[in-house]
């Protein structure tokens, strides 16, 4: 089998912190929190819609536990080029973040290694952390495989309202030191994903392309930017 090129990078700087939402400062993360420090169940899965944060919150999750000093691997899965075999040898890590179980859920195959998996991680008395667009039962053909991915805490991630995005923005923006019109952040809110990691990587892409033309962020600057340095 050819070697696969795992998609590992993520946005810098994202934090559970950062998260808006009414479940936030609840339950969903504080024990994000947890597992990140190996507290709590060993098994966490999130679902909801896109642009409910799935990705904001393992891609923080994960720097997290990495932070604490875990063996930490983030994969998303929505890479069409992966095959299950991929997933051999992660148990190796303390944490393991799957995103995007949706790509693949419903196939044998990967049912098949992400059970194995799961059963490995067990053994090894790692972590795993799971986002779904939808509850992992419906979505698997194998049941066993639902009822692992599900056997700790699940969460129910709502669509971020349209002030709960505002306020992402601004707090992404005043943490990396950067003045934004009310003009800037409706731009950036009409044209960009809602998604905090495009968000953050949108903002480094500005700030850079500032500092480079010694120029002040205007919104000319901000069109000017993210079309001659396009976000991967």
């Amino acid at each position: 089998m050819q070697q696969q090129i795992l998609p590992l990078i993520f946005a810098d700087g994202l934090r559970l912190d950062d998260f808006i939402g009414e479940q936030a400062q609840n339950l969903l993360v504080p024990s994000l929190h947890d597992w990140a420090r190996c507290q709590g169940p060993a098994t966490l899965c999130l679902y909801g819609a896109p642009g409910s944060g799935r990705t904001h919150l393992l891609q923080a999750t994960a720097q997290e536990a990495g932070g604490q000093g875990g063996r930490v691997c983030y994969l998303s899965l929505r890479d069409a080029r992966l095959h299950p075999e991929v997933l051999e040898g992660l148990e190796q890590s303390s944490h393991v973040c799957l995103d995007d179980l949706e790509w693949v859920l419903g196939r044998a195959d990967w049912e098949w290694a992400l059970f194995a998996l799961c059963n490995r991680l067990s053994a090894s008395h790692h972590a795993l952390l799971v986002a779904c667009r939808e509850l992992p039962s419906h979505a698997c053909s194998l049941r066993d495989l639902g009822s692992r991915l599900m056997a700790g805490l699940v969460f129910r991630l709502p669509v971020l309202a349209e002030s709960e995005l505002r306020q992402l923005v601004w707090r992404l923006a005043q943490r990396q030191g950067l003045q934004l019109s009310d003009a800037i952040v409706d731009h950036l809110m009409a044209h960009l994903p809602r998604q905090a990691a495009v968000i953050q990587q949108s903002l480094q892409v500005i700030d850079r392309y500032a500092l480079l033309r010694q120029r002040p962020i205007s919104l000319h600057l901000v069109r000017e930017a993210l079309k001659h340095e396009p976000l991967a």
